[in-house]
């Protein structure tokens, strides 16, 4: 601010108090409403994670990622079931989800898994954000 305070003064002729202290006041002013929005991205944050998600990526698993066609997904567990959601669809991993998938709107896990793969670590995850 200073070195614009001594810039204004050589190109106006005048004394660059005042506008250092507009400027001041300007950037009190921004902070204040990027925090107000650091509150509102926060509380979002909080509401999204009533239900403890975890992202879990195909990087997490490397070559042992047990699904076709899906990248990455939020793991959660819901009353027990756990689920995986995409920006596709919402997956049905456990035993507990899948016997109620359909009613839910869910798709099973089984349309996506490539055989052989264990989705084990996923359903872990999932249980574990039961806790």
């Amino acid at each position: 601010m200073l070195i614009l305070s001594k810039s204004l003064k050589r190109v106006t002729g005048f004394n660059g108090s005042f506008f250092s202290l507009a400027l001041s006041a300007i950037a009190i002013t921004i902070a204040s409403c990027a925090t107000e929005g650091s509150k509102e991205q926060v509380k979002e944050v909080q509401e999204l994670a009533d239900v403890n998600p975890y992202l879990m990526t195909k990087k997490d698993l490397g070559a042992e990622w047990p699904l076709n066609g899906v990248d990455q997904g939020v793991v959660k567990c819901l009353d027990g079931r756990v689920v995986l959601e995409t920006d596709q669809a919402t997956y049905a991993l456990n035993g507990t989800a899948q016997s109620v998938a359909e009613d839910e709107g869910w798709i099973k896990v089984d349309e996506i898994q490539i055989t052989g793969k264990d989705i084990s670590p996923m359903i872990k995850k999932g249980l574990e954000q039961c806790e």
